[in-house]
């Protein structure tokens, strides 16, 4: 919309002073410019030159080689995050105390013994529920017999 008001005259053409600061070093530099024997910036050209070469000076690497695993360093840096890790040491201790109790035969007779209560409460319990069941159904079935009777005889009269 800008350009169109510039083309048609309404607006005044806004000069682009600052748009070199964006560009950056590549940016001010023409290829041609060079083949044509104009001077250029030496730190410029160098800098076009890594790009091409892919290899930074400063570090000798290729670009994102820093983010690929390299080998025994990942390996051991990954054993050092998970020796620090808050969680797997809390797991690491819950194991620890799994193991003692069951080495230690004392505790596992205790264990085994609520265990075993337990499992005799749950029958007890089943028991009980099953026997009011019965009791219940026992008793709706002779009250709606009753009922039945009573309908019977209050149509009757």
């Amino acid at each position: 919309m800008q350009r169109y008001a510039e083309d048609v005259g309404a607006v005044k053409k806004k000069e682009e002073k600052l748009d070199w600061m964006y560009q950056g070093p590549g940016g001010m530099v023409n290829r041609d410019e060079y083949l044509l024997g104009r001077p250029i910036d030496k730190y410029v050209f160098e800098k076009m030159e890594e790009k091409e070469a892919g290899c930074s000076s400063e570090t000798g690497l290729l670009p994102g080689s820093i983010f690929a695993p390299s080998g025994a360093n990942s390996l051991l840096d990954m054993a050092s995050k998970i020796r620090e890790d808050p969680l797997f040491i809390i797991r690491k201790k819950e194991e620890e105390k799994k193991r003692e109790v069951l080495n230690n035969p004392v505790k596992m007779k205790k264990i085994k013994e609520l265990l075993q209560m337990s499992l005799e409460k749950k029958e007890k319990k089943k028991k009980k529920e099953k026997k009011k069941k019965h009791k219940k159904h026992k008793h709706r079935s002779s009250s709606s017999d009753r009922s039945s009777s009573e309908d019977e005889h209050s149509a009757g009269r």
